[in-house]
C-alpha cells in the first residue's frame, strides 16, 4: 500500500490472505515429530508446503528488487535450527529465506519417503524411493542457489542452511539414490552384468565419501555432539 498504492493492495489482497493462511496451517516441530512415527504423512505435507512454496515463489518474483532494501520492505521472517530447535529464532528480512527454509522442510519430508521405500525388498517401491531422493535433490539444489543471494553474515544463518551441509546432503541424496539403483539392477544380471553393476556402485561409494569428508571436516562441528554422531 505504501510503496504501490491502494489499487494495488485492493488487487493483490486476496493473494496475501490466501498465503497467510497456507502459512498458519504450517507447523514444522509438530511434522517432524509426526514424520517421525510415520511415514506416510509425509505425502499430505509435501502438498501443504508445495501449496504455500507457490506463493513464495510468486512473492519472491514480485517484490525481488524490495527485499534486499530493508528501508522498501521490512518483513522479518523468524526461523529456528531444527539442529537446535530450542535456540533462538534467526530472523532475516529477505523473502529468499523463507523460500529456502520451506524448501529444506520439503526436502526432508522427501527423504522420509525416500529412505523408507528405498530399505523396502521390492522393485517397484525401490524405483519409488529414487523418485523421492530426487525431488529431495531438487530442493537442495535450489537451497544452494539461494543461499548466496541473502548476502548476509553466515553466523545469522542457521547451522541447518549451513552451505556445507547442503552439500552434505546432496551428496549423501545421491549416494543414497544409486545405491538403492545398485539393488534394483542386482535382480536382473543378464540385463545388468557386474561391469555395469561396480560402475554404479562406484558412484554410490564416492558420494558417501564426499558426504563423509565434508563431516570430518567441520571442526568445530556446528551440530550438537549428538547430532554428529548420527550424521557420521
Amino acid at each position: 500500500s505504501k510503496k504501490y498504492g491502494k489499487e494495488a493492495l485492493q488487487n493483490i489482497h486476496q493473494t496475501f490472505a490466501e498465503m497467510d493462511k497456507l502459512r498458519s496451517k504450517l507447523d514444522f516441530s509438530t511434522m517432524q515429530a509426526q514424520l517421525n512415527n510415520d511415514y506416510r504423512l509425509a505425502a499430505d505435507f509435501e502438498t501443504q508446503i508445495i501449496a504455500y512454496l507457490r506463493y513464495v515463489y510468486l512473492i519472491d518474483n514480485f517484490f525481488k528488487s524490495d527485499f534486499p532494501e530493508s528501508r522498501t520492505l521490512k518483513i522479518n521472517f523468524p526461523w529456528t535450527d531444527s539442529f537446535q530447535p530450542k535456540g533462538k529464532a534467526k530472523a532475516i528480512n529477505h523473502i529468499k529465506y523463507e523460500l529456502a527454509c520451506c524448501l529444506y522442510n520439503l526436502a526432508m519430508c522427501y527423504y522420509s519417503e525416500g529412505a523408507h521405500y528405498i530399505a523396502a525388498p521390492e522393485v517397484q517401491n525401490k524405483l519409488k524411493g529414487t523418485t523421492k531422493l530426487r525431488s529431495a535433490l531438487w530442493c537442495v539444489n535450489e537451497i544452494k542457489q539461494i543461499l548466496p543471494s541473502l548476502l548476509v553474515n553466515p553466523s545469522d544463518i542457521p547451522s541447518d542452511l549451513n552451505l556445507s551441509y547442503i552439500n552434505l546432503l546432496h551428496n549423501y541424496f545421491i549416494a543414497l539414490t544409486y545405491s538403492a539403483l545398485v539393488e534394483v539392477m542386482g535382480t536382473d544380471t543378464k540385463k545388468n552384468p557386474p561391469e555395469k553393476l561396480a560402475t554404479v556402485n562406484k558412484a554410490a561409494a564416492k558420494h558417501f565419501q564426499i558426504a563423509y569428508d565434508i563431516i570430518a571436516a567441520m571442526k568445530p562441528s556446528p551440530f550438537p555432539e549428538d547430532k554428529t554422531k548420527a550424521l557420521n
